[in-house]
């Protein structure tokens, strides 16, 4: 090929953009070469603010070129006011069967309800990867759209190949199989009303036997009815993230996920609460772990966490506030904890504020305390030009104490969020209309 696609944007206002390349004309050798190379148009994308009957077309050349090659379909129907968008979703309906990878986002002014009786009862024997986000526009009160059982209500005829689901927990009538489900993503985002899972449907979920890959963002499961949880056993969990809602991070103590490999948590908090229910077990497996404006009130919380991701050798911390972070709860009460923890830590990433100087002296600690592995700890160029001229003799401490990487915060490496799952390709900016959730953004200024 040409072009090879790279993970990069163009951000514009608020909005990640792709970047385009339009090929406005082309030798007739080159065209009777590309015309008849199926391949070439198995990949199709529409968005809200383009013709949708320029796309009527575009889609139709599309689905002739592409022979019977698998179909990679992405779908934009947020802010776009016309009926066409029905028409070019009834034009795949005859391909299902092509399906590989699909993705359809529809606002609340053009809701897609009508277009999921289409796809109730078919199969989609190719379907591997599949993303659903709409708005249910429903006259019952919302007690009556719970979801209450995994029934399969899209795609009830079969769809063996799906691996990959995301849903925004309005899609209660759009759950397809999920027997082979790898990678599930649950991810409410600034949507209202959200129509949550039950707690008992929610562990049935997490009992999935394939489940490799679990995000959840927002109220996507009730609260349980009890104060006190059964023990949760996911044997293949590798990646495991949440957003915000306090509701997961109470299941920690509970769950037994011997595979988990990363664990990243965002805008949440550890209630009083938090590891009182027995002797902490920590996740054998785990190496990185991402903690982005994480709160604990009590130095017994945070250290119980500790205790269950003890065996982290990566861990990225970011927080407006710092000495709000249980981390820094864990350097300013002298019980808690002993003198050295994450013991097998490797790389610290610190993202703060650079103007608190007093950071200085509990990144010292920590360093000094540890028994083994060299730390490398990683900040921000305008925390280190801060901390060099206004506290050069500690700066240099610390330096003594542990290697110091820089970040360049023009070109933040934490921007487009971590990977996830790692190791996958994730069109992101595929399911949120303007930044990714997990995303962080550098604390320190760009220039001083």
């Amino acid at each position: 090929m040409l072009l090879q696609r790279k993970k990069t944007t163009v951000k514009i206002g608020f909005f990640n953009l792709e970047p385009q390349v339009v090929l406005s004309h082309v030798c007739r050798r080159w065209r009777s070469i590309s015309l008849s190379y199926p391949s070439l148009w198995t990949s199709f994308s529409h968005h809200g603010c383009q013709s949708s009957l320029r796309s009527l077309a575009r889609l139709d050349a599309y689905l002739e070129r592409s022979t019977s090659r698998a179909l990679e379909l992405w779908f934009d129907f947020v802010g776009d006011h016309s009926e066409n968008h029905f028409i070019l979703l009834e034009k795949v309906l005859p391909h299902i069967k092509r399906w590989k990878r699909v993705t359809i986002l529809s606002g609340k002014d053009n809701p897609t309800f009508s277009f999921l009786h289409s796809i109730c009862a078919v199969a989609a024997p190719n379907l591997e990867h599949f993303v659903l986000r709409f708005h249910i526009l429903d006259s019952r009160r919302d007690s009556d759209l719970s979801v209450d059982c995994l029934e399969p209500t899209i795609f009830t005829n079969g769809a063996p190949k799906l691996q990959s689901l995301t849903l925004d927990c309005s899609s209660l009538v759009s759950l397809p199989p999920l027997s082979a489900i790898t990678t599930l993503r649950l991810e409410a985002v600034n949507l209202k009303p959200v129509y949550p899972f039950s707690w008992l449907t929610f562990l049935a979920i997490l009992s999935l036997p394939s489940l490799a890959s679990l995000s959840l963002v927002g109220q996507v499961f009730e609260h349980p009815q009890t104060s006190t949880a059964p023990l949760i056993t996911m044997n293949n969990l590798i990646h495991l993230r949440t957003y915000g809602h306090g509701v997961l991070l109470p299941l920690l103590p509970h769950l037994r996920a011997p595979s988990l490999e990363t664990l990243n948590i965002h805008c949440d908090w550890f209630s009083v609460n938090f590891g009182t229910v027995g002797e902490p077990q920590a996740f054998p497996s785990l190496q990185s772990l991402y903690l982005s404006e994480v709160f604990a009130g009590l130095p017994q919380s945070a250290w119980y966490f500790v205790q269950l991701t003890n065996y982290a050798t990566q861990i990225l911390i970011s927080q407006q506030g710092p000495f709000e972070s249980f981390f820094a709860v864990l350097q300013h009460y002298q019980h808690f904890p002993p003198t050295a923890y994450w013991t097998n830590l490797k790389l610290l990433i610190f993202n703060m504020a650079p103007t608190e100087l007093a950071l200085i002296p509990v990144l010292a600690k920590f360093a000094e305390g540890r028994p083994k592995n060299p730390l490398i700890l990683r900040i921000f160029d305008g925390m280190d030009r801060f901390w060099r001229q206004a506290e050069p003799t500690q700066y240099e401490a610390l330096r003594g104490l542990c290697t110091i990487e820089i970040m360049d915060s023009a070109d933040n490496p934490l921007a487009q969020g971590i990977d996830w799952p790692p190791g996958e390709e994730v069109d992101s900016n595929y399911i949120y209309e303007t930044d990714d959730p997990f995303d962080i953004e550098p604390y320190s200024p760009i220039s001083e």
